[in-house]
């Protein structure tokens, strides 16, 4: 059989949600674990991806172990092609409890860490540094030193450099030199997206495609108006609105980061978002406003509620997006108020006819009628000509309603009734039992096997992440590297870069 082009796309968009789904799963594991511990080999650098020459890897040891020696600072320098989805400051954070450099008495350790496929550098101080070192200058070490080089893929002259600056800073220290007076001249903090921005991309990536599958896979509504009537629905989105919602304002946020100098934090990534989606409603209005016009202007009143009620699903957006769902919203209610309560004209006097109250209009219904209408499947008005006594009889169709169409009556009355359990499930087995149907106009009954999932056994030991189990075999290893390094310990202080 072959499939329709709307079930080909849909198909496809389906294969594209799986894909990012399992590329996220098989994304790269990491743990600190991994990391080569330099003083094992009597150094200081980590460099097991050689991101740096190993000249340049010498000339770094020689530094940092005078500055080691002089009892200042001891210094672990880590490079790294990659640390998977890990964040640059959590990794060197664990870096400095699993390896503790720095005296017990001073605390003077220092990891410094570099992640090349982030283009990140992390300065993690010892709580005795944080003084001598503050965060601020820390910063501007990376960004007027370090940075410059490492933009040019330049890492030798970027380590090199950006470690004699801190030596520098800590032996002027000594002197009577402030650090507040080193690197007077601050560059201004570049805001860039960070770990909120991240989950706020994500949250609206995951909410909006559920969103949008759901309108994507809606079929059309139905109305029971003797006899079961299509109505389109005004606007379903293609894939032009997925680019629109869910690519266009990430490729802004890209050329923002990468290609401009202007701020992109949090509040810039949400505000892009949230006026990318706004447009979106705003032409989401227009759309339906003109294809409305265009399939409407030969239709009655009966059918033009029908269609544009197809559009009221869309006004819980008001709440999100007050402008302009809200205004849209509130035009939406008022046409739709018209044109199902104002006076029809009696077809054979012209005069103005009177909707009759739902007890009053029972009378001039079908038995089926009447039932749909205590079922809340479909809700009929009944329109009635004083003068002459003609009735007009309008259905419409209640989209949420949990009866469905009859068989056998072709009625909206068919109803779920209780669950026959046939056998129950073990933990071993799944069960089984029949769901029974009624139809409360007619006499038609049906039943169908459902299936009982088997009870599941949960397992209290639960698995931990590949970081998270990282940090628990890292606690054993610290007990023989801790005897290489000094056994300091570290509060979080430091500063990061981006490049």
């Amino acid at each position: 059989m072959f499939l329709t082009k709307r079930s080909r796309c849909f198909s496809l968009y389906c294969l594209l949600i799986m894909l990012l789904a399992a590329g996220a799963a098989t994304a790269q594991q990491f743990s600190v674990a991994q990391v080569p511990d330099p003083m094992l080999q009597g150094g200081h650098v980590s460099n097991p991806d050689q991101l740096i020459s190993p000249a340049a890897e010498q000339a770094l040891n020689l530094l940092l172990d005078s500055l080691d020696h002089s009892g200042r600072a001891q210094v672990a320098v880590v490079l790294l092609k990659t640390i998977g989805n890990n964040v640059p400051k959590d990794v060197a954070h664990e870096l400095f409890r699993t390896w503790k450099p720095g005296a017990v008495e001073k605390n003077n350790g220092l990891v410094i860490l570099l992640v090349d496929d982030q283009h990140r550098i992390e300065f993690e101080t010892g709580y005795g540094l944080e003084g001598d070192l503050p965060d601020v200058v820390c910063f501007r070490i990376q960004q007027q030193v370090m940075l410059p080089h490492f933009k040019q893929q330049d890492y030798d002259a970027g380590m090199l450099q950006g470690m004699q600056a801190v030596v520098t800073v800590l032996q002027q220290q000594d002197g009577g030199e402030s650090a507040a007076t080193l690197f007077a001249q601050p560059e201004e903090t570049r805001q860039t997206p960070g770990k909120f921005s991240v989950f706020l991309i994500i949250g609206c990536f995951i909410l909006g495609n559920i969103g949008f599958l759901v309108m994507f896979h809606r079929r059309q509504s139905y109305a029971v108006i003797a006899g079961i009537t299509k109505v389109p629905d005004l606007y379903r989105p293609g894939w032009l609105a997925w680019i629109w919602l869910f690519v266009a304002p990430l490729v802004l946020i890209f050329y923002l980061v990468n290609y401009t100098s202007l701020p992109c934090g949090f509040p810039i990534v949400a505000l892009i978002i949230y006026l990318d989606w706004v447009l979106f409603f705003c032409s989401y209005a227009v759309i339906i406003s003109l294809k409305a016009a265009r399939r409407l202007k030969n239709s009655d009143r009966h059918q033009s509620y029908l269609t544009w009620k197809t559009a009221e699903r869309s006004l819980f957006l008001s709440v999100l997006f007050p402008v302009p769902m809200f205004f849209y919203s509130r035009r939406l209610q008022r046409r739709l108020y018209q044109l199902r309560s104002a006076p029809y004209q009696c077809t054979s006097c012209n005069k103005d006819m009177k909707r009759l109250s739902e007890k009053a209009d029972d009378q001039f219904l079908e038995k089926y009628q009447v039932v749909e209408e205590k079922l809340h499947s479909v809700d009929y008005d009944v329109w009635q000509c004083k003068d002459c006594n003609t009735q007009q009889i309008l259905a419409y169709d209640i989209a949420s309603a949990k009866a469905v169409a009859c068989p056998q009556c072709h009625h909206k009355t068919l109803m779920a009734g209780k669950k026959e359990v046939q056998q129950a499930a073990t933990i071993n087995n799944s069960g089984w039992g029949w769901q029974l149907y009624a139809c409360g106009a007619c006499d038609y009954k049906n039943k169908e096997k459902f299936i009982i999932p088997a009870i599941s056994s949960s397992n209290s030991s639960s698995s931990s992440s590949s970081f998270g189990s990282s940090s628990g075999s890292s606690s054993s290893d610290s007990s023989s590297s801790s005897d290489s390094w000094g056994g300091g310990s570290s509060g979080g202080g430091g500063a990061g870069s981006s490049w």
